[in-house]
């Protein structure tokens, strides 16, 4: 079978790309940029370096494709502007092309994010019947695609998974709290305990491949994480006792996380550069609970967490040594 892998050069699309082609799938991939694209060719995959908004030839790219993997998009920009165009704008016309020119679409698989519904309220984990409230213009952007994609669903079998926060190899921003931790210094964002939900990539890459195999999933939107939300002194305890460290926990008001993350937004676009630590990212930070259940992928998906926490950030942490980032 032939799968269409948007942002295949990316963290998460590069997972996806190589369990794809080791279960025997012609792949065909189209990126913004090269990153990670002398991996993928080792692995025979067609490799198209363009974006989503430019003016494609859809007829040659979707033609004789069964399944796509709708993975790219945009996690940190300067303006809402680019949210809108590469995670909306982007999905519209994909979705559209798709409409016209796919000949036999098995599955359209889009992977949207927690973000797009928003944080726990009452410190209940969210749902699929909960009603979207994002917090930030990237949660804003992707419940924008999840609105238009739905309205398709009747003509093309759209499946929407919103997984919680992903971490692995190749994963760049928990990159910066292990790096802090290992320097002896543990950032705990606010006064208060803090709850995140997380998925360890190679686990959201099985339920992303399962749900585009399962006809039950075709119409549908779920949330993929892990069985719990971890306190955020969980994860830092964790990622200590791997870098074997006892680091120091320096406690950060909310206030003092928005005035970091203006200053660091404000050098972003004088330089020109897009940044991690943002005002929307802190708008995320200061949240008390990303949390969601997991419930309906359970029992629809067969969907379990298999990767443990210590097990992830190791694989993670080993990666990085190999690299040379830590």
């Amino acid at each position: 079978m032939k799968a269409l892998v948007t942002g295949g050069t990316g963290f998460i699309g590069s997972h996806i790309v190589e369990k794809l082609c080791k279960q025997g799938f012609s792949v065909r991939c189209i990126s913004r940029d090269y990153l990670n694209t002398e991996e993928l060719k080792s692995l025979n995959v067609e490799i198209i370096i363009k974006d989503l908004n430019d003016n494609l030839n859809w007829e040659n790219i979707l033609s004789d494709v069964d399944i796509v993997y709708h993975i790219a998009g945009v996690t940190q920009a300067q303006y809402y502007k680019e949210y809108y165009e590469r995670n909306y704008l982007a999905t519209k016309k994909l979705v559209e092309a798709c409409s016209a020119h796919c000949r036999n679409l098995r599955r359209f698989v889009y992977l949207s994010s927690l973000t797009a519904v928003g944080p726990s309220i009452d410190g209940k984990p969210v749902d699929e019947t909960t009603a979207y409230h994002p917090v930030s213009d990237y949660g804003k952007s992707k419940m924008l695609a999840e609105i238009e994609l739905l309205a398709y669903k009747d003509r093309i079998p759209i499946t929407i998974l919103r997984p919680s926060a992903v971490y692995g190899p190749r994963e760049r921003n928990f990159y910066l709290l292990i790096k802090s931790i290992k320097r002896g210094f543990n950032l705990c964002m606010g006064l208060n305990s803090k709850f995140t939900n997380m998925i360890y990539v190679e686990d959201l890459v099985e339920a992303i491949i399962s749900a585009s195999t399962k006809s039950i999933a075709e119409g549908q939107v779920y949330f993929i994480g892990s069985e719990v939300a971890y306190p955020n002194e969980v994860i830092c305890e964790t990622i200590a006792r791997i870098v074997n460290k006892k680091p120091i926990n320096v406690y950060i008001p909310h206030c003092f996380i928005y005035l970091v993350c203006g200053i660091n937004e404000l050098a972003g676009k004088i330089f020109k550069n897009d940044v991690f630590l943002n005002i929307q990212k802190a708008r995320e930070l200061t949240q008390a609970m990303w949390n969601c259940s997991i419930e309906k992928a359970k029992q629809e998906l067969g969907f379990t967490q298999k990767v443990s926490l210590y097990e992830g950030f190791m694989n993670t942490y080993q990666w990085y040594v190999k690299m040379g980032w830590v």
